[in-house]
């Protein structure tokens, strides 16, 4: 496609859905409700962009620059809703957010996150509801990145 970045930011927006729906599951499992309106808005627009000739890279220009915003306004509305919903998991779980992991992913986690207390080693399975990480040395640590994929890592592992 000619159009990439708006490839990448549909995928982006598709793995945090994804993301937001586990935890909104997981979340219900322990009482706690989630934004369904904001999630079903989101997906209809998402999949509209599909539909069209967006992904396929053959629309106007205007409709990329459209879309483009559009794209990092949803992503923020469903990230900001998954950290919700992850502080109220962990909360529930008798947890503070800042030492638990998420893995809202189909594939086991093992490697290590930067934490609010550093970094720490983690194990985490496929799908899990929140895990503490194990502790792990400064020196081990210090030679993993301070990237903001290390960032992200600290709320879910995937």
């Amino acid at each position: 496609t000619s159009q990439a970045r708006n490839k990448l930011n549909n995928r982006l927006l598709e793995r945090a859905l994804h993301k937001c729906e586990w935890l909104a599951a997981a979340a219900l499992i322990r009482g706690i409700d989630h934004d369904r309106e904001m999630l079903c808005r989101v997906w209809k627009e998402v999949l509209l962009y599909q539909f069209h000739d967006i992904i396929p890279g053959s629309a106007i220009g205007a409709v990329y620059k459209v879309t483009g915003e559009r794209y990092r306004k949803m992503l923020l509305e469903v990230e900001r809703e998954s950290e919700r919903l992850y502080a109220a998991i962990s909360r529930a779980d008798g947890c503070e957010s800042s030492e638990t992991v998420v893995n809202a992913s189909p594939f086991d986690f093992e490697g290590r996150i930067r934490t609010a207390s550093g970094w720490r080693k983690a194990s985490v399975p496929a799908y899990s509801p929140t895990t503490r990480p194990t502790a792990s040395s400064p020196q081990a640590a210090a030679s993993y990145p301070t990237a903001s994929s290390a960032r992200r890592s600290q709320r879910t592992a995937a």
